[in-house]
């Protein structure tokens, strides 16, 4: 196929991307005005959020788009797993919780930090029509490396950027109260384990890192997702003081770039350079491929005594997660063993199926077209014949 017939089919899937995005937008315009600027919409997996209707940063993103940073929110996605805990710091309005709580299961737990009380009755409404109170602790102070209490404000119309640094400034807009100081290790239990924590705590990184080294020392797979504004953090100290602790404590950092991708980054890079989000781990996580282990789906057949699946022709041997995966082009892999011929299936909003195939021992992949997004997908693995098994370790979706 000559270069010229290759360009423009990729100008034709490029500008169909475009389109579906767009209808995406418009489609998720589902937003009732409960009165008194309350405001009740959908996110793009069909969770709903209760939002400030004055807000004008990641309030009205949720309302107009139904996410906000799909790039971090991509990386987040793939640390979410069943059972885990996820801290989110500096929560605002809620959308990583809403998103965690989707994918952490009832066994797993979010803790919520979010320092501005007005913004915790949205919280907890959101959690409460989503069903994940249950997994769900909030606690409303201000995080940092100390107990206390100090000023912090915010604007109505800047909801998500209230702070600390603002609580000094005198004069202005903002409203000004006084809050709770607290630090992560005096509030999580000694023996939690956690799997991811987001910090968008607006320049006040460092105090909180320095607040959360025990949890950071016994999480030996922690990933820290973090925003890093050298403005912002100018305000509090040294831009570079967030990379020498991140440092101090084992953790490499790299930068996220497009679609959720890292790419490797300098100290100077990030100090000299613009805003940008950065992820931190003791080892460099593969956020193009999402694992999807084996707890993530519903096993509808008991185990032999050497771990195969079976279940009669055509009968379902497992099937789930009913998570979100936006529109993109991905492959499908099945880890584990075959027996015989097992039909794959990837469907969205409960039986829609997108693409299938059949797995056998050495074929064991499905190319999934996604055009639009999938609120709730679900891979179905089916038996092929009264032969047919799997041992099934887990299942891997990768960008294309």
């Amino acid at each position: 196929m000559s270069d010229s017939i290759n360009s423009k089919i990729e100008q034709i899937q490029s500008t169909l991307l475009l389109l579906t995005r767009h209808i995406n937008e418009m489609s998720n315009q589902n937003t009732i005005n409960l009165g008194n600027h309350l405001m009740i919409t959908s996110l793009r997996n069909g969770q709903r959020i209760f939002i400030d209707g004055r807000d004008t940063g990641s309030g009205m993103n949720i309302i107009t788009d139904g996410w906000i940073e799909p790039s971090v929110m991509k990386v987040l996605q793939r640390f979410f797993k069943p059972n885990s805990v996820f801290l989110d710091i500096g929560t605002n309005f809620g959308f990583y919780t809403m998103l965690a709580g989707s994918q952490i299961g009832p066994n797993g737990h979010v803790y919520s930090f979010e320092a501005n009380p007005f913004l915790i009755d949205f919280i907890r409404k959101s959690t409460y029509v989503n069903g994940i109170q249950q997994r769900t602790t909030v606690v409303n102070k201000a995080v940092s490396d100390r107990a206390g209490v100090a000023k912090f404000g915010f604007s109505y119309t800047g909801i998500g950027g209230g702070s600390l640094a603002k609580g000094t400034e005198e004069g202005s807009d903002n409203q000004l109260i006084d809050v709770p100081l607290v630090s992560i290790d005096s509030v999580l239990p000694g023996d939690i384990v956690v799997e991811c924590a987001k910090l968008d705590v607006e320049g006040n990184e460092a105090a909180t890192l320095r607040g959360m080294r025990d949890v950071i020392s016994r999480s030996p797979d922690i990933k820290l997702v973090l925003e890093f504004f050298p403005s912002l953090l100018a305000g509090h100290g040294n831009s570079d003081d967030v990379l020498s602790i991140l440092e101090s404590y084992g953790l490499q950092f790299w930068r996220i770039g497009y679609n959720g991708h890292l790419e490797d980054v300098t100290r100077d890079d990030l100090n000299s350079g613009g805003d940008s989000y950065i992820v931190a781990a003791r080892v460099k996580p593969d956020t193009s491929v999402w694992l999807l282990e084996k707890p993530s789906f519903n096993i509808l057949t008991k185990a032999d005594n050497d771990g195969w699946l079976s279940a009669a022709p055509g009968e379902v041997i497992s099937h789930g997660p009913y998570w979100f995966l936006p529109a993109g082009a991905y492959e499908v892999e099945f880890v584990g063993d075959i027996k015989g011929e097992v039909r794959i299936a990837f469907t969205r909003e409960f039986g829609f199926e997108v693409s299938s195939a059949v797995l056998k021992e050495n074929q064991k992949t499905l190319h999934v077209p996604l055009m639009e997004d999938a609120r709730f997908f679900e891979i179905v693995l089916r038996s092929g014949s009264p032969s047919s098994a799997v041992r099934l370790n887990r299942i891997e979706i990768r960008d294309l």
